[in-house]
């Protein structure tokens, strides 16, 4: 068994490690969601299916399954159907993609799933002791549905253990402040409910009212109040909004939906990267520095991780991730309605009857005594203009079109930012 470690992308450490262990099946590396080792690329430097990992008794081995993109080992190339032998301390060049090959000890069984480590999630573990039982295993995190328009049950390969979870949100706690309120988004104001305003504190009359409960429990802690003080600011929801206690069941609830709704931003922005990607339309690519991980990571799950945890080099602040996301959907949007209309304008202009009657040869004489011969050819043209056009759209929907269609969509989202960039 061997472990294959991402090091770096374009030079940057990943703000999560990602690591797999490769066994004797034959598993594969490469962009797509359904490999077993996914390395995301907005660039599509790495190909769908890149490499396939395996060993056997006389060791461990790659082959490079790509024709568009070489892999070097070392600094050796290795084109498509080259095979080579690899051993812990290789160095891997896939596209932008530095990994590392490190051994592992054949404890997790052939086979295993590709896993996120973190040094603190690792350090927060008590040690096994040897005599001690095994620890039950982590529950599974749940499973996220995949894309209908991609057709296939894909498998997230990115798995975080709840335990992992809660290391970070407990080293992140101690330093959690309310943040600032964000200055508001002109665009977004028809579609976010207006900031409660706030309430009075109550006087000392209303202190023995508000400590007693009517079911005899105890009065909350002051830093329990703090939370949901701060959690109500935060969702700009006035305090009585929520009038159940405050129970594990609830908190697992409002998690629920915060990943829900990031994992329903993930899956939009891949949308919209689909139709970019359809139209020939540039897409987002990955920089040095500020990176949006709604678009970067496959999952909510790494995500929420990435955004919760403390700030890392090369990745926006969750706040300014969630506005860039939404803004660039809202655009995307608008950019969709107006190349559509341009699409069926084109169309349109097709089956202009000017058109078509400028196709026929020229008014015979014996047409000006039968008129309803020229209408008759005129009627035979348009239903073989209609079925070269149906044709066209069923098989070549981008060169009868993309271009109409990417010419207004890219300059409505163009006036969509602008418009944007004055209002802000």
């Amino acid at each position: 068994m061997i472990k294959i470690s991402v090091a770096s992308y374009d030079n940057v450490v990943p703000s999560v490690p990602v690591s797999a262990l490769f066994g004797r099946e034959r598993k594969t590396i490469g962009r797509r969601n359904d490999n077993f080792l996914v390395l995301p690329d907005p660039a599509h430097e790495v190909s769908r299916f890149q490499a396939a990992v395996w060993s056997d008794n006389s060791g461990h081995f790659m082959i490079n399954l790509s024709d568009a993109t070489p892999i070097y080992i070392n600094g050796q190339e290795f084109i498509a159907g080259n095979e080579s032998a690899i051993r812990a301390g290789d160095r891997i060049l896939i596209g932008r993609y530095l990994l590392e090959v490190q051994k592992v000890a054949d404890e997790a069984g052939d086979g295993a799933e590709p896993q996120i480590s973190t040094p603190d999630a690792a350090a927060a573990q008590p040690p096994r002791q040897p005599s001690a039982p095994a620890p039950a295993p982590a529950a599974e995190p749940p499973q996220v549905l995949p894309l209908e328009l991609l057709a296939t049950q894909v498998e997230h390969t990115l798995i975080l253990s709840t335990d992992e979870v809660a290391s970070l949100m407990a080293q992140a706690a101690p330093a959690a402040q309310a943040p600032p309120a964000a200055a508001p988004d002109p665009l977004e104001a028809a579609f976010v409910m207006p900031e409660a305003e706030p309430e009075p504190e109550p006087g000392p009359a209303h202190a023995g009212a508000a400590g007693a409960r009517a079911d005899g429990a105890p009065p909350e802690s002051a830093d329990l109040a703090a939370l949901k003080a701060a959690f109500l600011r935060g969702a700009r929801i006035p305090r009585d909004a929520i009038s159940a206690e405050w129970t594990p069941e609830l908190m697992e609830l409002l998690g629920k939906l915060m990943a829900g709704s990031v994992q329903g931003a993930i899956d939009l922005l891949t949308l919209r990267s689909l139709v970019k990607q359809v139209v020939k339309a540039d897409v987002t690519q990955v920089v040095v520095r500020n990176n949006n991980p709604l678009k970067f990571f496959p999952d909510s799950q790494t995500v929420l991780t990435q955004m919760l945890r403390k700030k890392m080099p090369g990745f926006m602040e969750p706040l300014e991730a969630i506005d860039d996301a939404y803004h660039d959907l809202r655009g995307h949007q608008m950019g969709v309605v107006a190349g559509t209309r341009a699409s069926m304008d084109a169309m349109m202009q097709r089956l202009d009857p000017d058109k078509l009657d400028a196709g026929l040869e020229a008014p015979s004489a014996l047409d000006g005594l039968m008129p309803s011969r020229r209408k008759a050819m005129l009627w035979d043209l348009y239903v073989q203009s209609y079925e070269a056009i149906a044709g066209d759209a069923q098989d070549n929907f981008k060169t009868l079109f993309g271009a109409d269609f990417l010419a207004a969509y890219e300059k409505e989202v163009e006036n969509f930012n602008d418009r944007a960039a004055r209002r802000g």
